[in-house]
């Protein structure tokens, strides 16, 4: 069940490496009505989904130490099919065929028959909308976009049409595999066409597009497959106008991230590199690097375990924050922002303490650097988890509440309450004891905190330091006379600067 669904919003994100202006569409349903549906059919999917079919690969590792070393026919060559626009042309009829015909190894999975399990389907594609420069538009066909069901059932879909269009060829494709929506096959030049018209034929809404190896050379995922005297060794790849950009070396971050960066990078071409071109990627990578203001020494001492230069730096920096840690532990998190030197001091005072963890927060994020609108926002009415102040219209007193819900579904209780005469909140008390009336309709938004144990504290502190509150003392009774005199500054400074922000979730 959920209470406070939002609007799916749609927006867009430009295609760079189109040589034509394109955009491809995004829909977020994060916190959409239909999210925890389909959720809930993810994980039943996932759970039964064979990743053991001669198709499915997991990764570029597992793709590359399949073809390194794969010998190529004469007269064949490597092809890489697309799925065009595959999740928004997966109907779903194709969705309900697929899991009629796997029903048996999703059974054991699901707590439900298929009957019941096709019908949550049905509402997950009967509630695929969104919102775009508010307006409100629904999507005619395919998976849900944005949805959590929407990659696993192009598993299931894109492994029937193999099952079903390989055995109709006239010819044997030596090797297939699939991720997700792109395909690698080898087979004789003069028989692609005949290979595409087949696929196509599954699905009137499932087409494909075509990339031949040219020179003996062929891109899929990050990795470059090379055909070397008939035989295949594999490269990375990296696409003509990638910006070549990383987390640079001079950014507010840990250097921990950096370090990670550098390893995670070398590691990533060991495992897709063919030993042959190891050490080639390692120079372009080396040179990006540098290029993102990396040092040399730095490096050179990660890439070969050479120079002193790593340990250095690690044993100098940030290792006060680095704890054990132990089983059956039940830990508490707390965020903190992050100054290089000063944050690393202020964990290391608790290192102690082992149930105790810290997340750094980054305070310079890109968001506040970029201003851009890409998604519509949602009205202040229709916001939830907030914390907000209604005036009274008569006297200057004022009721401060919290709550999870869309706050308009919060006003309609307090009307209703009103109306009513039911004494329930300290806003309906003011309103029966004084025949006042609150302004309902001009609602002042102080904070918005995802977090229920936070926002319930912050409102006990808001009430604490409104003046004129007409909340009954339940409401911040439970607040300790420790934050009396940080309250009483905060009022202060509030009265002396009216416009100071307050609409700030506290870390």
């Amino acid at each position: 069940m959920t209470y406070n669904a939002v609007s799916p919003k749609s927006y867009a994100l430009p295609k760079i490496h189109k040589p034509q202006l394109a955009v491809r569409p995004i829909i977020s349903s994060i916190g959409g009505p239909n999210t925890k549906i389909s959720i809930f059919i993810r994980n039943i999917l996932t759970a039964s989904y064979n990743r053991t079919n001669p198709y499915y690969v997991r990764d570029s590792f597992e793709f590359s130490k399949t073809m390194n070393g794969l010998v190529i026919p004469d007269g064949y060559v490597m092809v890489s099919l697309d799925a065009v626009s595959l999740f928004t042309n997966i109907t779903l009829e194709a969705s309900k065929r697929s899991i009629i015909k796997h029903w048996e190894e999703i059974q054991p999975n699901c707590p439900m028959d298929q009957k019941h399990f096709l019908g949550l389907l049905d509402v997950v594609y009967q509630t695929t909308y969104c919102r775009f420069n508010d307006g409100f538009y629904k999507q005619q066909k395919g998976t849900p976009m944005g949805s959590e069901v929407s990659p696993i059932l192009s598993q299931f879909v894109m492994d029937d049409l193999l099952d079903e269009s390989i055995p109709r060829l006239t010819f044997t494709l030596l090797q297939v595999k699939k991720f997700l929506d792109d395909l690698f096959c080898l087979m004789p030049e003069d028989r692609i066409g005949e290979v595409v018209d087949v696929f196509d034929e599954f699905d009137i809404n499932i087409s494909f597009t075509t990339e031949v190896e040219v020179e003996g050379r062929l891109p899929f995922l990050d990795v470059l497959l090379v055909r070397e005297n008939q035989t295949i060794i594999t490269d990375w790849y990296t696409k003509p106008m990638a910006s070549g950009r990383y987390l640079n070396y001079y950014s507010s971050h840990q250097l921990k991230h950096k370090l990670n960066l550098i390893t995670g990078m070398k590691n990533r071409l060991y495992g897709i590199c063919d030993r042959s071109k190891y050490e080639g990627s390692l120079q372009r990578l080396k040179t990006l690097l540098i290029q993102n203001s990396y040092p040399i020494r730095l490096i050179n001492g990660i890439f070969y375990n050479s120079s002193p230069a790593v340990n250095d730096i690690i044993n100098n920096t940030e290792s006060s924050d680095v704890i054990v840690e132990t089983d059956t532990q039940n830990y508490k998190y707390y965020k903190l922002p992050h100054y290089d030197q000063i944050t690393s001091k202020i964990i290391s005072l608790f290192k102690g303490i082992n149930e105790l963890r810290f997340v750094r927060r980054i305070l310079n994020k890109l968001k506040r650097f970029v201003f851009t609108h890409l998604k519509d926002k949602e009205g202040p009415y229709n916001t939830t988890n907030v914390i907000y102040r209604i005036d009274c219209s008569t006297c200057e007193g004022a009721y401060i509440g919290q709550t999870g819900r869309r706050l308009n579904t919060r006003l309609e209780e307090h009307k209703r309450d009103t109306r009513l005469m039911r004494s329930t909140t300290g806003l309906a008390r003011h309103t029966v004891d004084t025949g006042h009336i609150m302004n309902l309709n001009d609602v002042n938004i102080l904070r918005k905190v995802n977090n229920h144990n936070k926002r319930l504290f912050l409102e006990s502190a808001e009430i604490n330091m409104c003046d004129n509150s007409v909340n009954i003392n339940t409401d911040y009774s439970a607040l300790s006379d420790i934050y009396c005199n940080i309250l009483e500054m905060i009022r202060l400074r509030r009265t002396d600067n009216p416009n100071m922000t307050r609409n700030i979730e506290p870390g």
